[in-house]
Parts: C-alpha cells; structure tokens; sequence
C-alpha cells in the first residue's frame, strides 16, 4: 500500500472524528497506519496522535496512557501525546466512579503533574505560535491539579468504601458483625 491511500485514510478518519465517530475515526486510522512501512514517520506519528486523542474523547484513559507512552518512545518531544497522557492521568486521578486507591490516584496525579510541565516546557523552547492553545490547556490543567490535595484524595476513596460496603451490605454479604457471610454454607455465628 501507499503513503497515498494513508492520507486518504487519514483524511476520512479525520472526518468520522469530527461528526464524534470515534470507532470508524479509530478503523480508517488503523487501516492508515497498517499501511504504512515506517511507524515513525511524520505521518504514522501524525496518525497515532488522532487515535490517542479518539481514545481520550472515547474516555479510554488508560489507552491514552499507553498509547501516548509508546508514541513518546519514538518521538519524546511530541507535546500533544504528553498534554494527552496528562489529561488521561488527570481523569484517572479525578474520576470518582473509577475503583483507583489512594495511593493509584496520588501517583496518577503525580505523573500528571510532571506530563503537563514538560509539555509547557517544550512549548517554552518552540515559536509555533499554533501551539499556544495546547500551552494554556496545559497550564489550567496545572492550576487545577495544584487545588487538590490528599483531603481530596481521602475523600474520594472513603466514599469509594462506603459505597462498596452498601452494596455488600445491600446484597446480604455482611452480616449484623459487618463480616462478609460465607454464601456456601451456615451462618458462622449463631
């Protein structure tokens, strides 16, 4: 296959991805980057970068991360991959319905962090003015981190435990004792 038919791929993928179809945005992409020799290229780099961003908009958080960590392998100075890895890291720390520990969202916000300032740093070194978009949702996704705390963190994991203990607790596993009932044999206590 050609460089020809990737672009034509590309081209329709973009289009799926603008009327919000990400599955046929993510096949046209696929078919494109099969296509080509080279994964590397200006091209195949441009075409994974769409993916990864139908990925974030699909709320594929933690195909966002690898995705974005692969293709930073090949081109470690490809600011929207580690705007992208950041805003996914952010959603994963933030997302209240995710089953992440204390400790997995501390570090997700963490690595957030770090993605967001070395992608600001990046764009500091380049004069592409087409960039400033991309620099200031970098910086708000700083200011927004830098408000939550490990209060916040807590927060969300001791609401996470109550909601599993409900439920447990909805659906008969736990007992008066609050100790998980065995549902394979007598109660253990009389």
């Amino acid at each position: 296959m050609s460089e020809d038919f990737a672009l034509r791929m590309k081209e329709q993928g973009n289009a799926f991805y603008k009327e919000k179809n990400y599955d046929d945005a993510l096949c046209c992409w696929a078919s494109a980057l099969g296509s080509l020799r080279d994964k590397t290229s200006p091209l195949a780099i441009t075409i994974r970068s769409n993916s990864i961003m139908a990925y974030l908009s699909s709320g594929l958080y933690e195909r966002v991360v690898k995705e974005s960590t692969l293709l930073l392998q090949d081109d470690p100075r490809h600011a929207k991959s580690l705007a992208r890895r950041g805003t996914a890291r952010e959603k994963l720390a933030t997302n209240r319905g995710s089953l992440a520990t204390f400790q997995q969202r501390k570090e997700f916000h963490n690595q957030a962090v770090e993605d967001m300032k070395s992608c600001i740093e990046i764009l500091n070194t380049e004069a592409d003015p087409g960039q400033e978009r991309l620099k200031r949702e970098c910086e708000q996704s700083l200011k927004r981190l830098s408000k939550l705390d490990d209060d916040y963190y807590t927060q969300i994991a001791e609401n996470l435990d109550n909601s599993i203990n409900k439920e447990k607790f909805d659906s008969g596993l736990w007992n008066t004792k609050y100790e998980i009932k065995s549902p394979w044999r007598a109660s253990a206590h009389p």
